[in-house]
């Protein structure tokens, strides 16, 4: 059984019906996994106020649609992040720089790619779907391409996805960082 983690948000408000917040993001949040929020008002007074649940904090400090609650995207965490970081150090220590040819962008490289991307969006679309599916497309997108500023792009989606594949194992090991 995995734990929920919490959920951050910010409050960003459109109109300042009080007078004493102002516009922007007004606040930072948790949503707790049993369903409770904790806010930390930003600003010249700065607070915490703790509610029972989501909807109870909207109520109050929604202002009709004044005020609206932004789930802020999880970010590769920094432990992951780091464990990349540090796996290239011991790769320059054991191999010093390495400056390979690209070796990308053949017709075989081409289709291939193609190949990749059905078969993802296949899976997918049967509902069977998995990270291994998603990472062989972005690698087979990166081989494909020969322009180095196409490539780099590619590269940077596959490590992305990389990233983001620890991020869900971790999940769902309840590793925490």
């Amino acid at each position: 059984m995995t734990a929920e983690l919490p959920t951050r948000f910010h409050l960003q408000r459109h109109r300042d019906v009080s007078g004493i917040s102002g516009t922007g993001i007004v606040a930072l949040g948790v949503r707790w996994p049993d369903g409770t929020a904790s806010v930390r008002w930003l600003g010249a007074r700065p607070s915490i106020v703790f509610w029972d649940s989501m909807a109870d904090a909207e109520a109050v400090h929604g202002h009709a649609g004044a005020t609206e609650i932004v789930w802020d995207q999880e970010q590769p965490s920094a432990s992951v992040l780091g464990e990349i970081a540090a796996e290239r150090v011991r790769q320059d220590a054991k191999f010093g720089e390495q400056n390979h040819p690209d070796g990308t962008g053949t017709v075989e490289q081409q289709k291939y790619a193609e190949s990749a991307r059905r078969w993802c969006q296949t899976a997918f679309g049967s509902g069977y779907g998995t990270w291994s599916d998603v990472l062989a497309e972005e690698v087979a997108e990166a081989n494909a391409e020969r322009d180095p500023a196409k490539l780099r792009a590619e590269l940077v989606q596959v490590a992305a996805v990389a990233a983001a594949w620890i991020e869900a194992i971790d999940r769902r090991t309840g590793r925490q960082p």
